[in-house]
This record gives C-alpha cells, sequence and structure tokens, in this order.
C-alpha cells in the first residue's frame, strides 16, 4: 500500500510539474503565431503585450491564453481609428490541437473592459471590415484557427456604432453579454443574455433613445450549414418597457434574408414613460400611471448592397396620464397616433405619418401632427406644432436635480405644407410655411450650470428662412444681442440639403473662462493619455454659415482681448477667418486665415498675423 500511494505521489507531482511547465514551452510558439496568423489575415495593425498568462491547472485539459493590452488600429481610411482596445482577453485553446501544431481550436474567450468603436463613412466603408480574401493557397494555409466556441463573455464594455451614410449613432456603456452553444454542431439552440446600464441612440442628430438600461434574454436556433438563425424565445427590456419577438434571419451566399416582428408584452402607459429621456428616475416605481398603449413592428425581405427589407412600426397611446407620488402635477390627455411603413424595393414609398400628438402638463398643452411621403425624390412634407409652454411648470411634474431652477414662456405656432424640390429652386410661392417661435424671460441655473442664462427670444417662420428677430441676454457674465436668420430649413430637415445663415453678435464684456473647463485654463500642459493619434476636426459639408461678431471686453484665459471684431465664415467643409482684429499685450493683432477639411487625413490651414505695437514686458 505504501508503495502504491509514493507511487500515485509521484505519478501526481510529474502530471502537476508537467502542467507548470507545458504552457511555457508553447508560450513563444503561440504569442508568434497569434500575432503572424492575425496580422497577416487583417488589414489592419494588431498588437498586444508578450506579457501573456498560459495556465493548464485551471482550465484542464485544456489551455487557457490570456492576453493584455489588446489593441487593433485601422488602415489606409482608419490609420488614425482604434478599433479595439481593451486590457485583458482570455481565451481557452484544445491543448491538442496546440501540441500537433495544426488548427487551434478555440474553446471559450473571455473579454473583460473592451472599447469597441464601430465607424462606418459616409461612402458606407466600414472600419471592422478587415480581414483580407483568401485569394492565394498561402494564404489560406497561414490561417491556424479553428472556431469551434461554446462560451462567450464579455464584461463592463463600453461599444460606439457611427454609421455615417445612414446618420445613425448608438453607444452602450458598462455592457454586459455572454452566450453559450456548441459551435461544433451543425444545428444548436444558442443562449444570450446581455445588459446594457446605458443604452443611447439616435438619427440624423435626433435623439431615439438615451441612457436607457436594457436587459435582452435571447434564444435562438442556430443552422449553421444554411447559415439560418431563428428567433425562438427572445425578451428585451427597456427600462420598464418590454419587448417580444420572433422570426428568421437567413445569410446565404446572395444576400440577407429576414422575418422578424416584434411588440409590446405590456401594454400600461407607464412602461412607455420609462424610456422617456429624464423621466425614469428613482421614485419611477412610486408614480401613478393610467391610459393604454401598443407598439409594434416587423421587417421583412431582403437586404443587399442596393436594397432594404420593408419595415413597418405603429405606436398608439390613448388617454395617458402619468405622474410622480412626490409632484404636484402630472401628463395627462396623452394620444399618440404614429405609423412608419417603408419599402424595402422602393425607398421612395416610405410613409411616416404622425397623426396625432397631444399632450397637457401642469395645465399646459402640445399638439403637433407629421405627415411625410417621397423621401428620396421630392420630399412631400405636412404638418403643424403648436406649443403654450409655461416653462416653471415643467418643475411642477418633473423632479429636476438639487439646484435647478427653470422659467420663462415658450409659444410656438408654426403651419407648413409642401414639397422640398421648389424650395431648392428657390419657388417659395409654392411652399407654405408661417408661424412663430417665442421664448420670454428664459431663466435656468443647474449644479452643473452654476453661472446659468437669461434669455429672449423671437423667430419669424417663412418657406424662405427662420428669421432670428431677437436673442438678447446674459449667460453668465457675459450679455449677448443677436440677430440673423438661418435659410432652407425644412430642406435641410427633411432632405439633407445645405444649410444656410448669417448671424451678427454683439457683445459689451464677454468672459469664455466661464465655459471652458479649469484644464482648458490651465497654463500647465496637460499630461499624454495615450499614443494613437486624435482624428482632425472636420467641418461640417452642408453648411454656409456667415457669422460677424462684435465684442467690446472678451477675457479669455488670463488675457484681455478688446475691441474683438471680424467675421467667421463656414463653407464648403472649410472654416475662415476674415479680418478678425483685436487689442492685446499693449498693442494690436489682426489674423486672416482658412483652415479646409475636405481632407480629413491631411487638413490644410493657412493663418496670416499682423502684429503692431506689442509691449515687450506684457508679452
Amino acid at each position: 500500500m505504501k508503495k502504491w500511494i509514493k507511487m500515485l505521489g509521484i505519478s501526481f507531482g510529474v502530471l502537476l510539474l508537467i502542467l507548470l511547465v507545458l504552457p511555457f514551452v508553447f508560450k513563444g510558439k503561440i504569442i508568434q503565431a497569434l500575432k503572424t496568423g492575425i496580422n497577416q489575415s487583417v488589414e489592419a495593425k494588431v498588437d498586444f503585450s508578450d506579457q501573456i498568462d498560459l495556465s493548464l491547472i485551471s482550465s484542464f485539459p485544456n489551455l487557457k491564453l490570456g492576453i493584455h493590452d489588446l489593441c487593433i488600429v485601422g488602415k489606409d481610411s482608419f490609420s488614425q481609428d482604434t478599433l479595439v482596445q481593451m486590457p485583458t482577453c482570455e481565451v481557452v485553446i484544445d491543448i491538442l490541437s496546440v501540441i500537433k501544431g495544426e488548427n487551434y481550436t478555440i474553446r471559450k474567450v473571455y473579454l473583460e473592459q473592451p472599447n469597441l468603436h464601430l465607424l462606418v463613412l459616409a461612402s458606407g466603408k466600414a472600419n471592422w471590415d478587415i480581414s483580407k480574401p483568401d485569394s492565394s493557397a498561402e494564404q489560406t494555409s497561414s490561417s491556424n484557427f479553428k472556431l469551434s466556441l461554446k462560451q462567450l463573455s464579455i464584461k463592463n464594455a463600453h461599444l460606439v456604432y457611427d454609421d455615417k451614410s445612414l446618420g445613425f449613432n448608438m453607444q452602450l456603456h458598462d455592457f454586459n453579454h455572454s452566450l453559450s452553444g456548441d459551435f461544433t454542431q451543425d444545428n444548436f439552440d444558442l443562449l444570450t443574455h446581455t445588459e446594457v446600464q446605458k443604452l443611447s441612440m439616435s438619427y440624423a442628430g435626433m435623439p431615439i433613445l438615451y441612457n436607457i438600461k436594457t436587459a435582452i434574454d435571447a434564444e435562438l436556433g442556430m443552422d449553421m450549414k444554411a447559415f439560418k438563425f431563428a428567433f425562438k424565445d427572445n425578451v428585451i427590456q427597456l427600462n420598464d418597457l418590454e419587448l417580444g419577438g420572433e422570426g428568421f434571419i437567413d445569410l446565404n451566399d446572395n444576400d440577407i434574408d429576414m422575418d422578424i416582428v416584434f411588440n409590446t408584452k405590456q401594454t400600461g402607459f407607464k412602461s412607455l414613460m420609462s424610456i422617456v429621456p429624464g423621466v425614469y428616475q428613482k421614485d419611477f416605481k412610486a408614480a401613478t400611471a393610467k391610459g393604454q398603449f401598443a407598439l409594434n413592428g416587423y421587417m421583412k425581405g431582403k437586404m443587399t448592397d442596393t436594397q432594404m427589407p420593408d419595415f413597418g412600426l405603429s405606436l398608439k397611446v390613448n388617454d395617458g396620464y402619468f405622474k410622480y407620488a412626490s409632484m404636484p402635477s402630472a401628463i395627462d390627455k396623452v394620444a399618440i397616433d404614429l405609423k412608419v411603413d417603408s419599402k424595402g424595393m422602393q425607398p421612395d414609398l416610405t410613409t411616416i405619418d404622425l397623426n396625432q400628438f397631444y399632450a397637457v402638463f401642469a395645465k399646459q398643452t402640445v399638439s403637433a401632427q407629421l405627415l411625410v411621403r417621397q423621401p428620396v425624390s421630392n420630399p412631400s412634407i405636412k404638418g403643424h406644432i403648436k406649443a403654450n409652454v409655461d416653462l416653471k411648470a415643467v418643475q411642477a411634474f418633473v423632479p429636476l436635480e438639487a439646484g435647478t431652477q427653470l422659467s420663462g414662456l415658450l409659444n410656438a405656432d408654426v403651419v407648413f405644407d409642401g414639397r422640398v424640390l421648389p424650395l431648392q429652386a428657390g419657388k417659395y410661392d409654392q411652399f407654405k410655411a408661417v408661424g412663430t417661435i417665442q421664448m420670454s424671460g428664459l431663466n435656468y441655473t443647474s449644479a452643473a450650470f452654476k453661472q446659468g442664462l437669461a434669455l429672449d427670444m423671437s423667430t419669424v417662420v417663412s418657406p424662405q428662412q427662420f428669421n432670428l428677430q431677437q436673442l438678447k441676454g446674459h449667460i453668465g457674465m457675459t450679455d449677448i444681442q443677436c440677430t440673423g436668420h438661418l435659410d432652407n430649413v425644412f430642406a435641410y430637415a427633411f432632405n439633407d440639403e445645405g444649410l444656410k445663415g448669417q448671424f451678427n453678435l454683439q457683445s459689451n464684456y464677454m468672459n469664455v473662462n466661464e465655459f471652458l473647463s479649469p484644464n482648458e485654463t490651465s497654463q500647465k500642459a496637460p499630461e499624454p493619455t495615450d499614443s494613437i493619434a486624435l482624428n482632425a476636426f472636420e467641418v461640417p459639408a452642408n453648411i454656409d454659415f456667415d457669422f460677424a461678431a462684435q465684442i467690446n471686453e472678451m477675457i479669455y484665459d488670463h488675457y484681455t482681448l478688446k475691441q474683438v471684431k471680424g467675421q467667421i465664415m463656414v463653407k464648403d467643409q472649410q472654416l475662415y477667418l476674415k479680418d478678425l482684429q483685436l487689442q492685446t499685450l499693449g498693442g494690436q493683432m489682426a489674423l486672416n486665415g482658412v483652415y479646409d477639411s475636405k481632407m480629413p487625413k491631411y487638413p490644410f490651414s493657412q493663418m496670416d498675423f499682423k502684429l503692431n505695437g506689442l509691449d515687450i514686458i506684457q508679452t
């Protein structure tokens, strides 16, 4: 018995020693294979720390590989964009595949705190499209990786998806995701769970969702041979709003075919209110609500380079009522009737019909209608917005942050009806637009904006322009008076045409320091935060502004600038400074220059300075 125990002890010791030593035997081989294989197969710069972790004990009989400081940076158009950056990535690999030196089989992937920036340019080119085509047998043989994944976990990720071709932006903060399934099988069920603390979405600069707490549980039927995936049991929770969906996605060789429907699992108005920005707060659970709503939609058809699937959405709200327990006023009589119908084969047949929007909060009313047809070839737009709101009443409906004060009267009454093409041709008589937008006695302060503002504004709407007749008041210590006009507003809003404007600003005293962070006014050079180059500032292509300013005294950092006057012009992705003159350091300074961002990768700038009579001691 003693001999057997001794032999078992020796055997266990040898096995333990093998488990400890074996990873280091293959460490160099794995690092080199990873870096070489990845960089040979992608159009990007991929790098990670050589201080990798290897272990057989915690994952026996597989090998656990820990990669640190992984960074993926694009090339060409994306040479200054970091696609992926993460401090830790753990991969569990089949040890037998490593010993054989053949295809490395990946069993499990764990990503911790990854930062993912997915970018699509206006041309449609995506920064994640980095895989090289297998154009030769040599390229094919260089790839030693075979995906046999059974589990994926992502913890505390930050993901940004920015699609400039569609004007769509999505951000996910504190994103956690896990999936499990046997990818070695042709047919299996894939179970996924996703949690996001803050989900935000915007389209054309307009927010759709803002800081929504999200949870998604989905079960997918995976047909790996046909590359067809069926949604079996899916629940999406957006704050208190719960959605369900079913259908399939077929990723065949020619296109992406889909048939997906979704709808709400609850019909109480309170759950819909939970996704309204600023409403979902700590005392939301104690709020009372009445009324019903229905939300459903679908996506059906094929997606190709030139075609989108059909899309539909319907939202109806009847007699909605919502009130916080701690607030004296409620939002009441809410009625919404919205339908969106889009034909993928013919996008010009898309219709957006907001037949009704009406709400009363704290005895203040807001109503609107909007109908959009033929949005591609010649948008037809018809609608109105009418609002009479005492902003002080907002404080009686929504709990604001401590220290926040808001007051003022907002009156808007705008009616519009017509097509966009006549506006582009200057045929303003063929487009109806009339109304006013007025703000009286606007006062706002908060803990983050302690300097506060006090403004009055009056704008007259016509087919040709939004005429800013008056913008007058104070922002902190700064006084402003501004007049001007915006041209082509409707064509810009509904057809992404160029927006033109001309403004005149006058100020007796402007303190820029009030609007700068402490770091921006500090004389100490900031510490470098990373080695990745930043993108150059891009001047918008569809903006044509002429801005004239006259400021008697301006404070910037510890400099006092007097008699500041000149022009700033924005046109054709260029920013011009024209005849900008000022008095400082005991003398005169004049600036003329241009910044050209037509080639974002290589922006061009030129600035001419004229200095006269500067005091040497002050300078």
